[in-house]
């Protein structure tokens, strides 16, 4: 039985591979120093890859059973350091609307490239070390660089911004008229953007309730209309507004 692995650079994944030429295995495990001891793989399995965290030499070992016998082998590798000196991620701010957008930024030496990572978010556009992000829950949203030189080497930097629902002035409800007579008609209704949704609730008037970006209100015989709008928009987050309109009692 034989085996062997290249040398490789922290970030990098390493694949170990192993032969036998007895008889066949029934069972096996695989040791790596510093990673995992006594791993059971399929007895058909000849390979196992991983990404090395840090620099030394790992000690791989592969136990093998046929059975009546038992056969092992094992070598060492070198892991080295990865070149890329730590960086740093600038944020346009850590904290955001739902749905608002955020500007990420590293700094790129030559020969280096740039690979993004979003959780929580969307990455609408990039430009050298610059990412150009907009937030589509509520939550945390984690923003990881993978800084790859000469498409040899990986190092990684991550940062977090909160997203929150934040009070939206872009939003409002709108309608035609301030009073009505006993009985008469107000239409309202709201500048939504895409993906956003609305819902009336209307108090002394009719409907009740009601969804759309707009909605005609018939009020009651005397005193306020109550329009109230609930936005919703695509992260949860809601926007409300309300509205009274006055009925002459005559």
């Amino acid at each position: 039985m034989t085996i062997s692995a290249p040398d490789v650079q922290t970030g990098l994944p390493v694949t170990i591979t192993w032969t036998s030429t007895g008889a066949p295995i029934i069972a096996q495990t695989l040791d790596i120093s510093d990673v995992a001891y006594g791993m059971q793989l399929p007895p058909d399995q000849r390979s196992y890859t991983y990404i090395p965290a840090k620099s030394g030499t790992p000690h791989v070992r592969i136990n093998a059973s046929s059975g009546c016998d038992y056969v092992y082998a094992e070598t060492k590798f070198h892991v080295q350091q990865c070149p890329i000196d730590t960086r740093d991620m600038t944020l346009s701010a850590t904290e955001i609307d739902g749905g608002g957008s955020v500007t990420a930024s590293v700094l790129l030496d030559k020969n280096e490239e740039v690979r993004w990572n979003i959780q929580g978010g969307r990455l609408d556009a990039s430009s050298g070390g610059d990412a150009y992000i907009t937030a589509t829950a509520v939550g945390t949203m984690t923003i990881e660089a993978s800084i790859t030189k000469n498409g040899q080497c990986e190092a990684k930097v991550s940062r977090s911004v909160s997203v929150v629902c934040q009070e939206d002035p872009t939003i409002g409800l709108f309608f035609d008229t301030g009073a009505i007579s006993a009985g008469g008609v107000v239409n309202a209704w709201a500048n939504l953007s895409d993906g956003q949704t609305a819902h009336w609730e209307i108090e002394n008037g009719s409907p009740a309730s009601a969804d759309g970006a707009s909605v005609s209100v018939t009020g009651g015989t005397s005193g306020l209309v109550k329009i109230h709008l609930i936005v919703t928009k695509p992260t949860g987050c809601t926007v409300e507004r309300t509205a009274y309109i006055f009925i002459y009692p005559y």
